[in-house]
């Protein structure tokens, strides 16, 4: 008796890769751990810190960015509000009570934002894609469009935030009078130790008529003013 075994590979998952070959890409979550506990920390130190920009009176009138936190920033592209990888909560992580806790409040309540146009992601890691940040946003403006990397839609979806859309490296998106392009950029995404690279991640670049504004999220931003 012979048995055929039929796998229908459109249901595995995609594994996505950097576009070069760079050491690093077959780290394990054991690596990662090895990293967090036994790496070189940084030396803490204190930096000032203001609630200047929670009155938005004090905001430009158009055309700025303020940082916010860790990637998140909230940048004015002439007549759009982008907000990226925003994370108001206390914690990088899936729980409340553990891990990576923040050292100082978000520069601008999420309360007191103004109105958010664009919501970008660069990534699945919990220091750049906060969900209940998300839905929060969502909630206080259901026209808030959310733009994240291939395979990442069905988590914000599953939360109950409607307006996603999808992108791969280079695709773009015009909005009013910006243009958003999802770029390349080398590093890894996870949320769980059994999902490694199962989504995309990248940067955005900002584009206007003048000016540009680019955007490359990693662990740490780059802004350039163009």
């Amino acid at each position: 008796m012979a048995l055929f075994i039929f796998i229908n590979n459109s249901l595995a998952e995609e594994i996505f890769k950097n576009n070069h070959n760079v050491n690093g890409d077959d780290s394990t979550f054991k690596d990662f751990l090895k990293w967090q506990f036994n790496g070189n920390k940084p030396e803490r130190i204190a930096i000032e810190v203001s609630s200047e920009f929670n009155n938005a009176d004090k905001l430009p009138d158009n055309s700025f960015a303020v940082w916010i936190g860790h990637a998140s920033f909230l940048i004015n592209n002439n007549n759009i509000n982008i907000l990226t990888d925003p994370i108001f909560s206390n914690r990088a992580s899936p729980f409340s009570f553990i891990g990576p806790k923040r050292l100082i409040p978000p520069a601008i309540d999420i309360a007191k934002l103004p109105v958010i146009d664009v919501v970008t992601v660069s990534h699945a890691h919990y220091d750049h894609l906060d969900l209940p940040s998300l839905v929060k946003l969502y909630e206080i403006n259901k026209e808030t469009l959310f733009l994240v990397p291939m395979s990442l839609g069905k988590l914000l979806k599953s939360s109950g935030i409607k307006n996603v859309v999808e992108m791969n490296w280079w695709d773009t998106i015009t909005i009013k009078d910006s243009l958003i392009t999802f770029v390349p950029v080398h590093h890894w995404s996870s949320r769980t130790p059994f999902d490694k690279n199962e989504t995309l991640w990248g940067g955005w670049w900002f584009e206007n008529n003048p000016p540009g504004v680019l955007q490359v999220i990693r662990a740490t931003p780059m802004i350039l003013l163009l």
